[in-house]
């Protein structure tokens, strides 16, 4: 075999093994639709807001958890990840939640049902958020947040 074809075989095969690293990385940005962010907006950042960034928020992070980006989601706690996006049901958060395990939050008070239902569907459809946070020095209101690019593609 010549060292030409060598090479262009080498190539290909380092191509195709960087395309396999890359998707198997959780940390690229997933796409998520419009309707998957305007449900968010709509149903689950009221209650991350009211509900969990009290103690879970940039300026409090009991238990090593914050809960007001996507990326700190995915970060989890001092005990390890609250949202698996392959095993959705068994994610500490909606355990959490759900008063299930050992934790029970928010601890004052259990969400409702409905609130409970709205953070599982967000999660099993991959926890869509979008990528600038309302008062972000990027984003310069409503009109600027519309025209941000989406996330890309969902979590493996």
């Amino acid at each position: 075999m010549s060292p030409l074809v060598r090479l262009s075989c080498l190539v290909v095969l380092l191509v195709i093994g960087s395309v396999s690293v890359c998707a198997e990385q959780p940390s690229a940005s997933p796409t998520f639709s419009r309707e998957q962010l305007d449900q968010f907006e709509k149903h689950v950042r009221p209650i991350l807001v009211e509900s969990c960034q009290p103690c879970h928020g940039a300026k409090k992070q009991e238990a090593g958890l914050r809960l007001d980006t996507r990326a700190h989601l995915l970060r989890g706690s001092d005990s390890g990840p609250v949202f698996l996006p392959k095993s959705t049901q068994d994610s500490l958060l909606l355990q959490a939640v759900r008063r299930t395990g050992d934790l029970k939050m928010p601890p004052e008070k259990p969400l409702y049902e409905e609130q409970i239902g709205h953070l599982a569907r967000w999660l099993e459809a991959g926890a869509a958020w979008p990528d600038v946070e309302p008062g972000d020095a990027k984003s310069q209101g409503p009109q600027d947040r519309k025209s941000t690019r989406l996330n890309s593609s969902h979590i493996p």
